[in-house]
């Protein structure tokens, strides 16, 4: 059952993949023109393609979690943090397409080291037929949904584009890097805990479950206080040495940096709603946090 329907998802993820990439690369200088304001800019689209086509991968994680190949998919979801922002801060010296470039094929490697458990398991095996509308409405779209509003902030940039400068834009993607490094450890935390609540729901052991998650909030409390005054006290001093260019953005990056450490709480909770099967509560939270997030956004890119 679960390699039809692994079967099935890859095929349609292929076909959707391929239509939207083709467009976004037909009309590449009127999306430049739109969104950058400049068509000269068209040619960082092609980069962006790369970080496109990586997210096709996205789904691998999933599917080894499917399997119940916890560290595997921690191990993958770590890297998927971790790896594209290192990537650009390493290229920050070249110039922005070797970044997104880098980014992209990051991005790309941390979902694709999932791929030898995925072939060994046959995960892609389909021997037998299922009931597809059923499948679509009952899990797919919920989980579709579900996708869609944890990729939310991925569209702040393009959106603000239409609102601010270039220049601005610049600092605040830049310092989205930062945030979503500020986000890795929660997201390690989150991996730890989803598996083991989801577990004890299965045993109907609610109490040590509540009890994990009061756990996960007291050991990361300190780490984001820590972080906080570490970022307000030092962060100047470290893109000095790193990339001085983008000191005049600095106040966006303090603050995304510290919204997003106070985001973790949502991440660790996300993930014990969902080992809990609570699928709309989780939805809530996320769509409450990418909320926060452009508003914040917004406010501390109007004031710069």
């Amino acid at each position: 059952m679960i390699g039809h329907l692994v079967l099935w998802f890859v095929k349609t993820r292929v076909i959707s993949f391929l239509i939207l990439g083709i467009l976004i690369f037909l009309f590449r200088y009127q999306i430049s023109m739109y969104f950058f304001h400049n068509t000269t800019l068209a040619h960082l689209i092609l980069p962006g393609l790369i970080y496109f086509f990586s997210m096709f991968f996205a789904i691998l994680p999933s599917i080894v979690q499917g399997y119940q190949n916890f560290k595997l998919f921690a191990l993958s979801s770590f890297f998927a943090f971790a790896l594209p922002p290192l990537a650009s801060i390493i290229l920050l010296p070249f110039n922005i397409s070797y970044m997104l470039l880098g980014f992209g094929l990051a991005t790309a490697i941390s979902y694709i080291i999932t791929l030898k458990f995925i072939f060994k398991v046959g995960a892609f095996k389909a021997p037998i037929h299922f009931d597809l509308k059923n499948i679509i409405w009952s899990f797919s779209m919920p989980m579709y949904i579900l996708g869609i509003i944890l990729s939310l902030s991925s569209l702040a940039p393009p959106l603000f584009s239409l609102f601010f400068t270039q220049e601005t834009i610049g600092y605040y993607t830049y310092s989205l890097m930062f945030y979503t490094a500020s986000l890795l450890l929660p997201s390690s935390i989150a991996f730890i805990i989803l598996p083991q609540t989801s577990e004890l729901n299965a045993m109907k052991k609610n109490e040590r479950a509540s009890n994990l998650l009061r756990k996960a909030f007291l050991y990361y409390t300190p780490i984001v206080l820590l972080g906080s005054l570490l970022t307000l006290l030092l962060s100047g001093f470290v893109i000095g040495l790193i990339s001085s260019s983008y000191l005049p953005g600095l106040n966006i990056l303090k603050t995304l940096i510290i919204f997003g450490l106070f985001s973790g709480y949502g991440l660790i909770y996300s993930a014990y709603l969902v080992g809990k099967g609570y699928i709309k509560r989780t939805a809530l939270v996320m769509i409450t946090i990418n909320v926060l997030l452009f508003l914040t956004s917004a406010i501390i890119l109007k004031s710069l």
